[in-house]
């Protein structure tokens, strides 16, 4: 997939995606709620208003993307790159953090509860 692909609003809840190629990808209110996303790349992907609840995102790169009111409450997001991510309003409530990088990521009220 690349970045002319379109799949707004698509209903991916549960699926395995490891390892998948989705830099650039609209994702915008997808639902991707439980998806299986580790090691996948998501450079400069759009997922605004997503659905990721308890997703496991395991080593993700998602350097670039656009995160703005998202929800990635209980998912699992360790060592993953969200390197200069624009973040405003994202839920992060209950997510693993540990070893994420967040380095120069845009945020004006995202919550890590």
């Amino acid at each position: 997939m690349g970045s002319c692909t379109n799949l707004w609003n698509a209903n991916l809840r549960g699926m395995d995606l490891r390892k998948a190629k989705l830099d650039g990808v609209n994702l915008r209110h997808a639902d991707l709620s439980f998806a299986n996303l580790n090691e996948a790349t998501m450079g400069g992907v759009f997922l605004q208003g997503a659905n990721l609840q308890g997703a496991q995102m395991k080593n993700v790169v998602m350097q670039e993307s656009h995160l703005e009111g998202a929800t990635f409450v209980g998912a699992s997001l360790t060592g993953s790159d969200l390197t200069m991510a624009v973040t405003h309003g994202v839920d992060f409530s209950h997510a693993d953090l540990r070893g994420t990088k967040l380095y120069r990521h845009i945020h004006a009220s995202a919550s890590l509860i």
